[in-house]
C-alpha cells in the first residue's frame, strides 16, 4: 500500500485520504 500512497502523492493526486495517514 505504501507504493500506492507514494505514487498518488508523487503525481499530486491525493485521492487516498486513508493512505495520507500512512506517512511512513
Amino acid at each position: 500500500n505504501q507504493s500506492t500512497y507514494k505514487t498518488s502523492h508523487s503525481m499530486g493526486t491525493k485521492s487516498f485520504p486513508d493512505f495520507d495517514l500512512i506517512k511512513d
